[in-house]
């Protein structure tokens, strides 16, 4: 299972956030676009302790990528980090059509693990922190129904504070870039459980 790791940031602050939009409709009077798929790329982990940056890394890379027009135009994408998952995204999670969570894993198979997350029915808090499946559950339960959710848990080695990402770490971030860029050229939830049922399937191997 691809399972985040487990211990708390003692933070309790909001992380950064950039929403990221392709061309909007034309002047008033043209037919108007229709309403592009919504997209959540939420990246946690504290960037001051070593490869725990992985996640606000990527979307660190994410944000120069889209300033540079490189990310879809199709995609209306917010990109969000935190130090971890709180109750509070659960607004941020809301009406969105597909959410990926972006964090490092302790033990997963080089370069990283990809699965689906579903809501926990039996969900659990703690002070600074909530599972994914528990922040799905409240979405759940505020807006009758969560949006699909996926995890992307890339390899880490090392967490001591003050430590900068890992060799080893920096290789799997780039390999877990592709995938991003892969995952948003084709926004489909089948295609999504499809690569998931795989983790580390080779890019080559993602469904047309």
């Amino acid at each position: 299972m691809c399972n985040p790791c487990p211990w708390e940031n003692a933070t309790g602050s909001r992380g950064s956030r950039q929403r990221w939009q392709g061309p909007r409709a034309g002047p008033a009077g043209t037919v108007s676009e229709p309403r592009k798929p919504r997209l959540l790329l939420l990246g946690y982990g504290n960037p001051g302790r070593g490869d725990d940056a992985l996640g606000p890394e990527l979307i660190s890379r994410l944000e120069q990528l889209a300033a540079e027009k490189q990310l879809p135009a199709s995609l209306d994408i917010t990109l969000l980090t935190d130090f971890q998952l709180q109750v509070e995204h659960a607004l941020d999670l809301q009406h969105q059509d597909l959410v990926l969570f972006v964090d490092a894993h302790l033990t997963t198979s080089p370069p990283f693990c990809f699965e689906r997350v579903r809501p926990d029915p039996v969900p659990s808090f703690s002070t600074h922190w909530v599972s994914p499946g528990t922040l799905l559950k409240v979405v759940q339960d505020l807006q009758g129904e969560a949006p699909p959710t996926y995890l992307l848990g890339i390899r880490g080695y090392q967490y001591e504070l003050g430590e900068p990402l890992s060799a080893e770490a920096q290789a799997h971030l780039e390999d877990a870039i592709k995938r991003v860029l892969a995952l948003l050229n084709q926004p489909d939830p089948g295609i999504w459980d499809a690569l998931s049922a795989t983790h580390s399937q080779p890019l080559e191997g993602l469904p047309a």
